[in-house]
């Protein structure tokens, strides 16, 4: 049983058109109680169901029953977009509210999702946590499988990275919280075992990859060929179609503070082998 509240729901979302149309004798009423048997719902009333709750309930929900895992199941496979942001939540979202309609805070940790029918945006906090990591780390995840369209903040790539390196994201970030106390980033030397997931890659059928950059967060990318993760470990490189690093603030590139980051562009494209890629990669400025 899911509660009262969402039997008030079904009724709003049946509408006029769905009230009954025949008496129904206190024989068969009394046929229907002592059955047992749940009352088995479309699949696009749970649909819109879905599309008014908090996407982590949805994920709960999936332990109630076996037909109820093998529906939102289902939806998770038309997740065809992902975007996920690292940035302050209070400017999407107050601290007070739990929700405003379209994004719903996530209960224990600081972070922020909308799911659709075909799309999927997770928003981190900016100065985020350990739990926070974690809790990221499972949204990628769930969404990886089906999504063709790919847009990640570069600190979050890093993650996705270092999570295929490791396996262990909390060991990943307490290393580079006391990087960061030593103000010694730009360097790993964690022990890593790349891995693929179930035999495929992290994105398997992504198509085209957006990793939104600026100048001081190309020391992150940087670090990327460190983590030892070659890139048929992200995605098939059969499948991609466009890679594209997205460099905000970064029209005026002749700039000295500007120029001084072109190692790190360099040995990034180096670890993509953009080269070979051709038309496949490209760079662009806003």
């Amino acid at each position: 049983m899911l509660g009262f509240k969402f039997r008030k729901l079904v009724l709003f979302l049946k509408g006029e058109k769905q009230k009954r149309t025949k008496t129904i004798t206190t024989k068969e009423k009394r046929n229907r109680s002592s059955s047992g048997k749940e009352v088995e719902l479309p699949d696009s009333v749970w649909q819109k169901i879905f599309d008014h709750s908090s996407p982590y309930d949805v994920a709960q929900w999936r332990g109630v029953s076996k037909n109820l895992d093998t529906i939102i199941k289902k939806r998770y496979e038309t997740i065809l977009y992902l975007d996920v942001w690292r940035m302050n939540l209070n400017e999407l979202l107050p601290a007070p509210y739990d929700n405003d309609g379209d994004f719903f805070r996530h209960p224990s940790a600081n972070l922020l999702m909308h799911v659709e029918a075909h799309s999927a945006i997770i928003v981190i906090h900016h100065e985020w946590s350990l739990k926070d990591v974690v809790k990221l780390w499972q949204g990628l995840q769930a969404f990886r499988s089906t999504a063709q369209t790919i847009m990640l903040d570069a600190s979050v790539f890093e993650l996705t990275m270092a999570g295929l390196a490791l396996r262990d994201i909390s060991r990943w970030f307490n290393f580079m919280c006391s990087l960061t106390r030593s103000k010694e980033e730009d360097r790993i030397v964690l022990k890593t075992k790349p891995g693929r997931f179930a035999d495929e890659p992290f994105f398997p059928k992504v198509k085209e990859l957006t990793i939104r950059t600026t100048y001081p967060e190309l020391k992150q990318l940087r670090r990327v060929p460190e983590y030892g993760v070659p890139t048929n470990h992200l995605f098939n490189e059969g499948t991609i179609q466009l890679l594209r690093l997205n460099i905000a603030n970064g029209k005026h590139t002749t700039t000295p503070s500007h120029t001084r980051y072109t190692p790190f562009l360099i040995r990034f494209k180096r670890w993509l082998n953009t080269s070979s890629m051709g038309e496949k990669y490209c760079q662009q400025y806003s």
